[in-house]
């Protein structure tokens, strides 16, 4: 269980950090969307990194019942995923990504989505750990 808290924990304080930077610097955290989707090398790199880190989540984890280890492993096959479509996606995708990011509402959901992941992850991984 040890590997599941320590990535619940980074993961959890992430997402937090993320979710509220997107909640207070929408117009910024657009512009820089635009700028890594619009550039193909940037896209490339970003996919390799997160193929990296999704399966250095999925190998590490802890296979052990619950819901706090099931939701880090979902995790790592949602960034493992979303390397390789980051890595062979075409220019056409990307843009319609970009679109799709720009609505408010869809906005607004991922917004809440890592606030919500991130005090989850946070919460349990270092309640756990006090156990």
């Amino acid at each position: 269980m040890g590997t599941t808290l320590l990535m619940s924990q980074i993961m959890g304080i992430s997402l937090l950090v993320i979710g509220i930077s997107m909640f207070m610097r929408r117009k910024m955290v657009i512009r820089i969307f635009d700028d890594v989707f619009n550039s193909r090398g940037l896209t490339y790199m970003l996919g390799i990194t997160e193929l990296i880190l999704g399966l250095m989540v999925i190998l590490n984890q802890d296979l052990l019942g619950g819901a706090l280890p099931t939701v880090v492993l979902a995790l790592g096959w949602l960034l493992l995923l979303e390397g390789i479509v980051y890595v062979f996606a075409s220019n056409r995708l990307m843009k319609r990504f970009l679109s799709w990011l720009h609505d408010r509402n869809v906005y607004n959901i991922i917004t809440i989505v890592y606030l919500l992941l991130g005090a989850y992850l946070t919460f349990y991984g270092f309640s756990l750990t006090l156990m």
